[in-house]
């Protein structure tokens, strides 16, 4: 007999990165993720959340991921390169 774990309160930053063709299967483990109570928060690579392929559209992968998770992929302002903090905008 196995006892189903809960993850009630737990925070998960869901990854989600440029292999393409497993996109589906991970949709499907962040559903299972959601179901055992944990809260999902999604965080795409520059290449999974921009570019289409054969696998899927871009928008519509980002739309599906924040649909499961209740929740937008955070808005980074700013990013560390070498040590150094750039604004998008530099």
């Amino acid at each position: 007999m196995t006892k189903e774990i809960r993850l009630d309160g737990i925070r998960i930053g869901y990854g989600i990165s440029g292999s393409f063709c497993t996109f589906g299967r991970s949709f499907d483990a962040a559903v299972r993720l959601k179901s055992l109570g944990a809260e999902l928060v999604p965080v795409m690579s520059f290449n999974a959340a921009n570019l289409s392929t054969r696998f899927g559209k871009a928008q519509d992968n980002v739309a599906h991921i924040e649909e499961i998770a209740g929740c937008k992929e955070p808005e980074l302002p700013e990013f560390c390169w070498n040590g150094k903090i750039y604004d998008h905008g530099d």
